[in-house]
């Protein structure tokens, strides 16, 4: 199956009402003077708890508002939708509905951080907030930590609550040269073809995030392999660069034709165990 994905749409960016250092408006006119056709402002939804990332819970009527006001200014020339970036942890489940509920032109759904035991830990922070999480929380059992991540986001895709699935295998941020784990074992490629089982059944959209390319893991979340899946799958594709400044908006897209170029059905599969895929630096990308 062909894929259908449009190089001129950057649906995932943020800005300084959460993590990013821009406003509103330097984003849009950073995007159309890249030609971009189609962005989405997703900022991090507030959270329940301090978190140096996420939005204030105060600002998010201003936030709502001036995304609407200012992309007035740019109608025809590009298009802006109004997005979030959502969390859905175990026992903030409430919290997160309700913020759902205000509605959202495009809803992404992601991990950043796991509670377990009552514990909080940080996914795709840094190498050593990784460390600390594996360690204090999985007792340095990096199945456990594996399985509990797409467990956990397979319960944000259930939810029904957004519509894209956010850097899917964000996990393996800080696993370059399977530093942590290795992602062509068996039983990790069955927690992915398990989470892809549910995008599928939700009918949802997979967003392609070019961030992992700048990234230890330097690769896409997901990996190559992982989007050749979806195409098999017929699981819709979005580009993104999860830019949280403006010069990074469309970063390592023109590194997209080679990911999906047809030899990537050599690669573009999950190895049995008995096979092994090209490391990720190898990959025509």
């Amino acid at each position: 199956m062909e894929a259908v994905i449009d190089p001129a749409s950057d649906l995932h960016l943020h800005t300084r009402y959460s993590d990013g250092n821009a406003g509103v408006r330097e984003m849009i006119e950073a995007a159309v003077a890249r030609g971009f056709r189609r962005i989405a402002i997703t900022d991090h939804m507030p959270l329940p708890f301090e978190s140096r990332y996420a939005m204030a819970v105060e600002e998010i009527d201003r936030y709502r508002e001036e995304i609407r006001r200012v992309r007035g200014e740019y109608a025809g020339v590009i298009e802006v939708r109004l997005g979030l970036e959502m969390e859905y942890l175990p026992g903030f489940e409430v919290w997160t509905e309700k913020i759902a509920a205000a509605g959202w032109e495009h809803a992404i759904g992601s991990v950043h951080g796991i509670i377990a035991d009552g514990r909080r830990g940080m996914v795709n922070g840094t190498r050593t907030e990784f460390e600390r999480l594996l360690s204090a929380l999985f007792n340095g059992d990096i199945r456990a930590l594996c399985t509990h991540y797409y467990k956990h986001l397979q319960r944000v895709v259930d939810s029904g609550l957004v519509s894209t699935v956010g850097h899917l295998d964000v996990l393996k941020k800080h696993n370059r040269d399977g530093i942590f784990f290795d992602e062509t074992a068996a039983w990790y490629c069955d927690l992915v073809m398990e989470t892809l089982n549910h995008v599928k059944a939700s009918s949802m959209t997979v967003e392609i995030n070019m961030s992992g390319c700048d990234h230890p893991t330097a690769a896409p979340y997901p990996s190559p392999w992982l989007v050749a899946e979806c195409i098999r799958r017929d699981i819709p594709l979005v580009l993104s660069s999860d830019a949280h400044r403006p010069e990074n908006i469309g970063r390592n897209f023109e590194r997209l034709p080679d990911m999906l170029c047809p030899a990537s059905a050599d690669w573009g599969r999950c190895p049995s165990s008995e096979e092994k895929i090209p490391p990720e630096s190898s990959l025509p990308y």
